[in-house]
Formats: structure tokens, sequence, C-alpha cells
């Protein structure tokens, strides 16, 4: 249960999955960009920036490689591409170094049809806002997290057991899932989504209106 709150109160709050989901954005644009020869990762120092050698090595990029990204890493690109003449690229920047993020609209209990509906609605807002059809995409995500809590498990006699069990009270033993009064593990056991349409303040407030 703690856990389970755990995730809900901070893994998936909305200003965390905003916020995850512009630098996801933003480093999208910025490979799409490295690929048309724009020069979106600069070196550091002498050395070429290690997301260089990740998009052209890939799983073979070495582990001294691997090691030289790190956060401060990342927060150095976005001081770089703060001041980029891409829109996309210097806008969401901005928008992380101050904090300023993009906002959340529950999609709970909406259909496909009507989550791509808001979605190409909010594109289409976005662009007007921005002035450009290219960048909208990248300021508008849906966003679909979903977690189950408690776990079936695998008794076969091969597989670790690690069920919580109950014991005691003169019934026989038995894993917590197999409980039939919990109604606590019954809703753990169920699948919870979170799904939110992420965009811009002014275009939320517009679909919200």
């Amino acid at each position: 249960v703690t856990l389970d709150q755990l995730y809900r109160s901070i893994y998936y709050h909305q200003a965390v999955r905003s916020s995850t989901q512009m630098l996801l954005s933003l480093f999208r644009r910025a490979v799409e960009l490295h690929k048309r020869g724009t020069e979106t990762f600069p070196a550091i120092g002498k050395r070429p920036s290690p997301m260089v050698a990740i998009i052209e090595k890939g799983g073979e990029i070495s582990l001294e490689e691997y090691g030289g990204l790190c956060d401060s890493t990342v927060w150095q690109l976005i001081q770089f591409w703060k001041d980029s003449s891409d829109l996309v690229m210097s806008a969401l920047s901005r928008m992380l170094l101050k904090r300023d993020l993009l906002k959340a609209i529950s999609l709970k209990n909406k259909d496909f049809n009507a989550v791509s509906a808001l979605k190409e609605r909010a594109i289409e807002l976005t662009a007007d806002v921005l002035g450009s059809k290219e960048a909208a995409p990248f300021f508008v995500t849906v966003d679909d997290q979903s977690r189950t809590s408690y776990k079936g498990y695998n008794f076969n006699p091969e597989s670790d057991d690690e069920s919580i069990w109950l014991t005691g009270g003169n019934e026989i033993d038995r894993p917590l899932q197999d409980e039939p009064d919990s109604a606590i593990v019954v809703a753990l056991k169920n699948q919870m989504h979170f799904p939110r349409l992420i965009v811009l303040d002014e275009v939320r407030r517009i679909l919200l209106s």
C-alpha cells in the first residue's frame, strides 16, 4: 500500500510526468536535428558528446562513453539549447530551466476516439499559439502510465515463492492474494491507469473552457 501511494503521489504526479515528457520531446528533437546535420550535441572539451556515441553506436557504446552521460551533462545541453535558433529546442529548454512546465488534462474514462480527437485539437491550438505547425506536436503528448500494485505469483516448484503469506487464526496458510475478504488486495490487484494529455497552459485553458 505504501509503495502504491508512493507511485501515485510522486512518480505519477502530473508535474513529474509533464517534465519527463518535455525532456523526451526535447531529446527527440535534438536527435532529429543531429541526424539532419545540425550541431545539437557539442563536444565537451576535446571529447565528443556521449550522446553522439549513443546515437551512432547504440548498444555498442563503451562503458566510459556511457558513464559520461549524467545529470550535469544533460543540464549543460539544456543550457546550450536555450539559445538555439530552433523553436522547439529553445522554448522547451527555457521552460524546463524556469520550471514552467506543460500542464495536464485527465483523460480518465475517455475512449480512443475521444483521446485522438482531443490530441488533434490540442495540436491545432498549439500551432496557433506557437505560430508553427512543425513545432506543435512536440508540445502535445498523451501520457498513459499504468501500475498493478500487487501481482499474482507463479507457485510452480521451480519458481521462487515471493508471496506474502497469511497464517494463524485456525485457518490454512494461504497467500495474501487468495484472501477472499481483502478489499485492499482486490483493489491493488487491479491495474490502475493514469492517462493524461500534456499541453501548453494556454491550450489547456482553451480545451477546458
